[in-house]
């Protein structure tokens, strides 16, 4: 398994995860699951903002640098969907295709790997997009607001493919614990939902204390927050320098986990085939 990458396989692997995912999903899960989670954290919110009054307003203007609360939080839990499906779509595909039995088929072709897993998260990640379209045009119409800026559409979509790719990175660096401990559940149960606090979908990462941004550093995506925000709700254009940390921040989070991904995914392999738990439950 070497470390060159194979863009037919990436491609093949990404078209048959958009097809697969698609095929399977059913409405009332993806409404569920996928929509009505985030609408209706997005609505707690709200009404928590309407408790508390204008004493948070000003608290979350001085914090985070932005006019209004509503179309932030929004924004932020529209991207629910892209952390949910990047925590689970790097160990479910290797559990997926462990309990239809067609792991051994895939690992003994002569196919890179590598570029197999990626293909399979970034195709999971895609389709979370659906989710973030139709939270963020749910949330505009139930919420009313109004924008202070024009919003940099160029600048947003450029926020979102970086997001896209910075937590297919991060995904694909998770991805090889399916090999060490085959009921991954717990531990994604966890994690995506530490994901949803520490990377400020509801609030400023600034208002967390000093301990919890150093760890909210580390997650490509509040910094995918960061760049749509401020394209959205600012105007910022890509080369704003408002923008410019978080746009290299999620490049250089990305070239550490692609590697990190790579050598653990590799290690945990041929561990788990050498001692013939490839398959095993």
């Amino acid at each position: 398994m070497g470390f060159e990458f194979d863009f037919d396989v990436f491609k093949g692997s990404y078209r048959y995860s958009l097809l697969q995912t698609f095929r399977y999903m059913n409405a009332g899960f993806f409404i569920g699951l996928q929509v009505l989670g985030p609408i209706f954290l997005l609505l707690t919110s709200w009404t928590i903002l309407q408790i508390i009054g204008p004493s948070a307003v000003t608290t979350f203007v001085n914090t985070s640098g932005f006019t209004d609360y509503v179309p932030f939080v929004i924004i932020g839990f529209a991207f629910q969907a892209v952390i949910m499906n990047a925590v689970w779509s790097g160990s479910n595909g290797i559990r997926n295709e462990q309990q239809q039995g067609t792991v051994e088929a895939i690992f003994v072709t002569p196919a890179n790997k590598i570029a197999w897993m990626l293909g399979k998260i970034a195709g999971n990640i895609t389709m979370a997009l659906v989710s973030t379209f139709i939270v963020l045009t749910i949330g505009s119409l139930a919420l009313s607001f109004t924008l202070k800026a024009s919003p940099d559409i160029l600048a947003a979509a450029f926020g979102v493919l970086l997001t896209l790719i910075g937590m297919t990175a991060f995904a694909f660096a998770l991805a090889g614990l399916t090999f060490l401990t085959k009921k991954t559940e717990d531990i994604n149960q966890v994690l995506w939902t530490s994901l949803v606090f520490f990377t400020g979908l509801a609030f400023p990462v600034e208002a967390l204390p000093a301990w919890a941004q150093a760890i909210s550093s580390i997650f490509p995506i509040t910094y995918g927050l960061s760049i749509t925000r401020g394209a959205i709700l600012r105007g910022n254009h890509v080369l704003d320098p408002q923008l410019l940390f978080p746009e290299v921040s999620i490049l250089v989070l990305t070239s550490i986990y692609i590697p990190i991904g790579y050598f653990s995914f590799k290690i945990l392999f041929d561990r788990s085939r050498r001692k013939g738990a490839l398959t095993g439950y």
